[in-house]
């Protein structure tokens, strides 16, 4: 489409690829262990089954939207760093394959707590220098 632009320029934050262990703990109790594969100064994304996937969204996968967020807390655990531990919601999912989905995790909120929100943005910033 002419004059159209791409995904990678419509976004607000760009996207640096930076691989980090999370902990996201859901507001019932539910704890997983992630790995990122993309973050921004406003979330990440991660790859899960359809187990978790499922257990992630409660109400069904079919209602698991931006208009239908599940809350949860985000532990940043990278090396040589504090925890940063983060307010974030479950945006949204997207089915990859049969049993392969993208989960996506939006911190927008998070500057409800400017210390940790600070210490992201310091972490995110280092690979972003580079």
């Amino acid at each position: 489409m002419l004059g159209s632009k791409s995904k990678s320029e419509r976004r607000k934050y760009q996207r640096i690829d930076i691989e980090c262990p999370v902990k996201i703990i859901l507001e019932n109790g539910c704890e997983y262990s992630e790995i990122t594969e993309e973050m921004s100064y406003v979330g990440f994304h991660f790859h899960c089954d359809l187990e978790k996937a499922t257990n992630i969204s409660p109400d069904g996968l079919n209602n698991m939207s931006r208009a239908n967020p599940v809350s949860c807390i985000v532990e940043l655990l990278p090396e040589e760093r504090d925890v940063i531990s983060l307010q974030a919601q479950v945006e949204s999912m997207s089915r990859l394959s049969q049993n392969e989905f993208k989960v996506l995790i939006n911190f927008e909120d998070a500057t409800l707590n400017l210390e940790e929100y600070q210490k992201f943005k310091g972490f995110i910033e280092t690979y972003v220098s580079h």
